[in-house]
């Protein structure tokens, strides 16, 4: 199984910025004498030799460059994270690609290997986090990746989120059971530098979902996923899924897709309990 990574660093960092002090781009805050990003691609080259690294300017890749061997390719419209995992996974040569952002400086290359080992019988697989999240770092397999993407731009979706709710086969790995909780400390502001002690684990371990549909969007399970709640406007049946298999932040987030406003509102609020925790 050959393997990619990509490196996720079209951001802006505005959340990162001190007022008064000339702009930094996040990627290049030094942690222990190092770039973000060079911690990042340590952990991708740990596990793969080929490393994209994808950028929304390319005076970016002028600076990176100058301390990393990758290769640079530009977001896809539109911006954004997602708009990163499509061109990156267009320029893997991989069947395998690893999605890791730059701002999360402590990953290292065991805890990739967590999701390479992971991925061979899903679709994609990602961490769940003590209070039951889920960030944007993953191993996907890129045929199926490079179809999801597209037909997600079709419905004019673009959440990272989504790629965990379209897919047939998912698998969260738990964090704290793999001892990496710590290492995926996501860097948006200062305060985030110093990785936080985990609270407790809503997820007992870890979770595979299995669902029977494909990208044609053909199956008996596709209302359990994000194309029969688009379809049909009623989550239930999908957030239900999430539910009884323990990914409550997935549940939450098909419940904010509901034409119902007060359904709505209740995925908002246990979001915004889980993000709490």
């Amino acid at each position: 199984m050959q393997t990619c990574s990509i490196i996720l660093s079209g951001g802006l960092s505005r959340r990162f910025q001190v007022p008064g002090e000339p702009y930094l781009d996040k990627a290049l805050y030094l942690i222990d004498g190092k770039p973000m990003i060079s911690r990042a691609y340590e952990a991708a080259v740990a596990v793969s030799n080929d490393v994209v690294i994808a950028i929304n300017d390319w005076v970016k890749a002028s600076i990176y460059g100058n301390f990393l061997r990758a290769r640079f390719v530009m977001d896809e419209e539109p911006r954004g994270p997602l708009g990163g995992i499509a061109a990156g996974l267009r320029a893997c040569g991989g069947d395998v690609a690893l999605i890791l952002p730059n701002d999360m400086p402590y990953i290292t290359g065991n805890a990739l290997m967590h999701l390479l080992d992971a991925v061979k019988d899903s679709d994609v697989a990602t961490f769940i986090l003590p209070n039951g999240a889920l960030e944007a770092v993953m191993a996907i397999k890129v045929p199926p990746g490079i179809k999801l993407i597209d037909l997600m731009r079709r419905w004019g979706r673009s959440k990272v989120t989504d790629i965990y709710r379209a897919l047939p086969v998912v698998s969260l790995l738990n964090a704290s059971r793999r001892g990496v909780a710590r290492q995926l400390t996501n860097v948006n502001s200062r305060e985030d530098i110093v990785p936080r002690e985990a609270g407790d684990d809503l997820a007992s371990g870890d979770i595979l979902m299995r669902r029977r549909f494909d990208l044609e969007l053909r199956g008996p399970d596709l209302d359990k996923s994000l194309w029969g709640t688009l379809s049909s406007g009623d989550p239930w049946s999908e957030a239900r899924f999430y539910a009884e298999n323990g990914a409550l932040f997935l549940a939450a987030h098909a419940l904010i897709d509901s034409i119902n406003p007060n359904v709505k509102a209740m995925g908002n609020i246990i979001l915004r309990k889980l993000k709490s925790q």
